[in-house]
């Protein structure tokens, strides 16, 4: 029995982490960090986060900390988590890129981050459709992508 428990281990350790998971992996690590100093300055009370939501910035730190325990120990039911997260977010952040015009520098700033956040979503929807990410992760159902 020990044996075998040995040889699952060996396998496991020989499994090498896609570099598309590593850096979705980081870049998840990245936002939950920047969550949290946002939410902090939230909390001490500054004047710049006033008109941001506790409830939205936690609940992002949330399902971003999930996704990354779901990859960390990967569980099939992260590929349909990441592609519903990113598929809605890639919409959202569309509509806000293509939203009003108006000529201020700080709309421009915030349209290049919504831009930013769109490729990286669809970047997510392409890596996790992948055979080989769903196959890494042990997906073996169909997902409505």
């Amino acid at each position: 029995m020990n044996e075998v428990h040995q040889l699952h281990q060996d396998v496991q350790k020989e499994i090498r982490t896609p570099a598309a998971i590593r850096f979705i992996r980081g870049v998840y690590w990245f936002l939950a960090f920047l969550g949290i100093c946002i939410l902090a300055r939230k909390a001490v009370g500054a004047e710049s986060m006033a008109k941001l939501s506790g409830t939205g910035i936690s609940l992002t730190i949330l399902i971003n900390l999930t996704i990354l325990v779901g990859i960390y120990k990967r569980k099939s039911w992260v590929v349909p988590l990441v592609l519903f997260f990113s598929s809605w977010s890639l919409v959202t952040y569309s509509l806000q890129v293509l939203g009003e015009n108006t000529p201020d520098i700080r709309m421009l700033g915030l349209k290049g981050v919504y831009l930013i956040g769109a490729v990286f979503c669809a970047y997510q929807i392409v890596v996790f459709t992948r055979k080989e990410t769903k196959a890494y992760l042990r997906e073996k159902g169909q997902t409505i992508f």
